[in-house]
């Protein structure tokens, strides 16, 4: 939500770029212009997951599997990697992309849907206008909106507002 409206905050392989510059992942803007549409296809594959669990606690497993061909569509496999700390990490590759990018986010993808308690927290936000989903990281699991100071005190203040309206 941008001013009111909806807006996809990733519409161009500009905003995707400037998205990763602020996120400090270094990935070239050649790599996100090749491969845009790879990754609003993933992203729109990984949000119908994410939603099917906000709102039904449960992921229909036709969505699941649209990731999955996605994944096999593009030869995206894990890779085991020693680390300096004797601790091996996991990371994805493709012998069809080079995209380290697409690797992440398929890698950040899994590694959420993996672990109950991190989907636990997952809602989607209470102003309906809004299309966005949030980890509630409060004490109690209440948080309702995804910003307080965007959807949060525009419920708020509309409900303020029909409570306090007087009739001219």
């Amino acid at each position: 939500m941008v001013d009111g409206s909806k807006t996809d905050l990733l519409g161009s392989s500009y905003l995707l770029y400037d998205w990763t510059q602020k996120l400090k992942i270094d990935v070239p803007l050649e790599s996100i212009e090749a491969n845009f549409d790879h990754f609003i296809t993933l992203r729109n594959l990984i949000h119908q997951c994410f939603q099917d669990f906000a709102y039904k606690r449960e992921i229909d497993p036709n969505h699941l599997q649209a990731v999955n061909d996605f994944i096999r569509q593009f030869g995206i496999y894990p890779q085991i990697r020693p680390e300096p700390t004797n601790f091996p990490s996991l990371s994805y590759e493709s012998k069809q992309l080079n995209s380290p990018l697409l690797h992440h986010i398929v890698q950040s993808f899994f590694e959420v849907i993996s672990q109950k308690k991190i989907l636990d927290r997952l809602k989607p936000c209470e102003n309906d206008d809004c299309v966005l989903l949030f980890l509630d990281k409060s004490k109690n699991k209440t948080r309702r909106w995804c910003s307080m100071t965007i959807c949060g005190n525009k419920i708020k203040a509309s409900r303020f507002y029909y409570r306090n309206r007087h009739p001219l």
